[in-house]
């Protein structure tokens, strides 16, 4: 369908040649405010705000609208923080359009006031929390790199699936601008090949500009051939003076970025002056795939070039084959027939691929220097894949954790989805007929969930009132204490009956900080054992606490996440440096396990036996329990990221969910007995 769609584009000419002109800021970091507080005298950035009003004022040109690419807020959009953010860039007299960034997205999330506004500029092209903005002759596609609740970046795959079917569509044979937070060569991602997964989607489209910003710094590079610019900042910290704006402009075939610092000793710093890239009148579509195995051909990877384009082949452009991100040798693409296309064939087998799940990837480089690419996952027998697991929510918890009004991938139930219509829910817990869940608002929810007559009933029993920075993490009860951490930086226990708050505490690290909220207790759920809760948080300490809330260290600096064990009497700590450590209740260790990990929050999880327990980058570990002998360590992701903990089936099967997307599938082997630990 999408090749239709594009053969009809090229079909049509452009009337007019582009033209733009667009005002670039970046990391504006407004502080979060109380609602209902008095509004600051200054704002963060303020007078740099009023020196880029005052500046345009005296200009002849007006740009077309405000772009800002993120990191609008400190703390996302508590109480009255967006207020503050509508002042600052009222001082503009045309149109801005927001993009989020990190500190936006993870203590309290700024869905609403940014959907909100997205309204207000009434775009509609939109995708999740991207968006595209089309124009006669151009588009600009904003796009969401920021996680939900969680600081590290991703892409939502659902959302990239769903972009290249707009792009199609309004942005094909234009050119083409993209804005995004994050450096999009960036180490920080979830998803180590999120350039990959990204430039791949963008395959065959006129990319001429990528603006972000995240590093508040003013800089020039390319990546994958696209020149990508950062956006400064538009306050002071730390030494480092980026005060000021971008300035994209098209006219007249040129291209031009250049910005404008706020210290006028500084002279204009023109980042891309150039034509734009000559448009083809034909851009052939590149396809990668695996065709499994039949019974006359071997499982091989399948390129194809449509239509026909020979100069495009390996023989006369440059091809690069890569797996895992990693450049390979390859032995050679076999000619393969094809009615209007160029296919080229390669055994599978022949790169030597291993078990588990991988990612291959194909790079042409085109003679002006930008890269076209696909990528594929692989899959065999065992071990299997599909493309869309999960939501954007990084916090993504299985069955039999969720209620059954949430769906798999976290998704609300449309019969239930009213109840948190102006809220994002966050981890559920379940006793009974009643769900406990926070929100982003900080809030904390009771509702009862029961069937009668086989329909479905769901109450409020009870909420608390806000604390101000989210809840994300699924609480834990102990005894008639419902405990939870939250953005905040605190841990808050409630009554589990009437919603009270009976206490509230900081959490390990935040207790000895200033900066509680980074170091705040809220993405890993307490765990119970006995009358001890025990905390874990953002700064990798841990701690235990009494049920008034007196709270006791433990001697450990690297933990990322804790599980219970079987047996109700060891805790699990997911260590950030590799080590996966058992510990009785007075945090003496039983046995510490070398396997690969990281700081991604997904708690160890034991089942008959065995515990179980995924690292940053997908490497899942089999550890015996008793012992703490490794099983086995085989890839499930790609190298992306994973924050849900698996899904341990009692027939022994397995399935691990990415931030990619991809849902890894294991059974053991019904005729062999479980690998012995090594």
């Amino acid at each position: 369908m999408a090749h239709m769609i594009i053969a009809l584009a090229l079909a049509i000419s452009l009337q007019t040649a582009p033209r733009f002109d667009l005002l670039h800021v970046s990391d504006v970091h407004v502080e979060a405010r109380a609602r209902g507080s008095e509004a600051p005298e200054s704002l963060r950035g303020q007078e740099t705000f009023e020196w880029m009003a005052k500046t345009l004022a005296g200009e002849s040109a007006q740009p077309d609208f405000v772009l800002a690419t993120g990191d609008i807020t400190e703390f996302g959009a508590p109480g009255d923080t967006w207020i503050d953010v509508e002042r600052l860039f009222a001082r503009f007299s045309v149109p801005w359009y927001p993009v989020p960034g990190n500190h936006d997205q993870t203590w309290n999330p700024i869905d609403r006031p940014y959907f909100a506004r997205l309204d207000t500029l009434a775009e509609k092209l939109r995708a999740g929390r991207s968006y595209i903005v089309e124009r006669d002759g151009w588009a600009l596609l904003a796009l969401n790199s920021a996680s939900l609740f969680e600081p590290r970046p991703s892409f939502d795959p659902e959302e990239i699936e769903e972009l290249e079917g707009l792009l199609a569509r309004h942005a094909w044979n234009r050119p083409l601008l993209l804005a995004m937070h994050h450096p999009p060569d960036s180490k920080e991602f979830a998803q180590p090949h999120a350039s990959r997964m990204l430039f791949s989607a963008l395959d065959g489209y006129d990319v001429e500009l990528l603006m972000y910003g995240h590093g508040h710094a003013v800089r020039h590079h390319r990546v994958f051939g696209v020149d990508c610019v950062q956006g400064g900042s538009t306050f002071a910290s730390k030494g480092n003076d980026s005060r000021g704006f971008g300035r994209a402009t098209l006219a007249e075939g040129t291209l031009r970025y250049a910005y404008r610092h706020f210290d006028t000793t500084k002279p204009e710093s023109v980042l891309v002056d150039r034509k734009l890239h000559a448009r083809p009148s034909s851009v052939p579509v590149l396809s990668v795939v695996i065709e499994l195995a039949t019974e006359t051909e071997p499982t091989r990877l399948v390129v194809e070039w449509t239509p026909s384009a020979p100069e495009f082949g390996p023989d006369k452009a440059s091809w690069r084959l890569l797996v895992d991100g990693d450049a390979i040798a390859e032995p050679g693409w076999k000619v393969a027939p094809c009615e209007d296309c160029d296919r080229y064939e390669l055994p599978l087998d022949a790169l030597r691929l291993g078990e588990g799940l991988r990612l291959v990837t194909l790079e042409v480089t085109r003679p002006d220097g930008r890269i076209r690419q696909r990528s594929v996952t692989t899959e065999s027998s065992r071990f299997s894949s599909q493309p869309r697991g999960i939501s954007g929510h990084p916090q993504f918890v299985p069955p039999p954790f969720y209620p059954h009004w949430f769906d798999v991938t976290g998704h609300l139930d449309h019969r239930v989805e009213p109840l948190f219509r102006d809220s994002i829910p966050g981890r559920p817990l379940r006793v009974g007929d009643t769900v406990y869940l926070g929100d982003d608002r900080g809030r904390m929810h009771a509702v009862e969930s029961s069937e009668k007559d086989g329909t479905q009933a769901h109450r409020f029993l009870w909420s608390t009132s806000p604390i101000g920075m989210a809840i994300e993490s699924a609480p834990a009860l102990a005894g008639d204490l419902l405990v939870v951490g939250a953005w905040d930086g605190n841990v808050h226990a409630f009554d589990a009956k009437t919603g009270e708050r009976r206490w509230s505490r900081p959490g390990p690290k935040s207790s000895d900080s200033l900066a509680a909220r980074y170091y705040a207790p809220a993405d890993c759920s307490p765990v119970v054992l006995g009358d001890r809760i025990y905390v874990c948080d953002r700064g990798y300490a841990l701690a235990w606490y009494e049920l008034d809330g007196t709270m006791h260290r433990l001697p450990f600096t690297d933990v990322a996440a804790i599980g219970a064990s079987m047996d109700g009497a060891h805790l699990l700590l997911r260590g950030t440096e590799g080590a996966l450590t058992r510990i009785d209740r007075d945090g003496a260790v039983v046995w510490r396990a070398e396997v690969p990990l990281g700081r991604a929050p997904v708690p160890p999880l034991e089942k008959n036996g065995v515990v179980h327990v995924v690292s940053d980058q997908g490497l899942w570990s089999r550890v015996d329990a008793k012992s703490g002998a490794v099983i086995a360590t085989i890839p499930t992701s790609a190298t992306a990221y994973v924050f849900a903990r698996p899904i341990v089936h009692d027939d022994g099967r397995v399935e691990i969910r990415s931030q990619a997307g991809t849902k890894f599938l294991w059974s053991p082997s019904p005729d062999s007995a479980p690998a012995a630990p090594r």
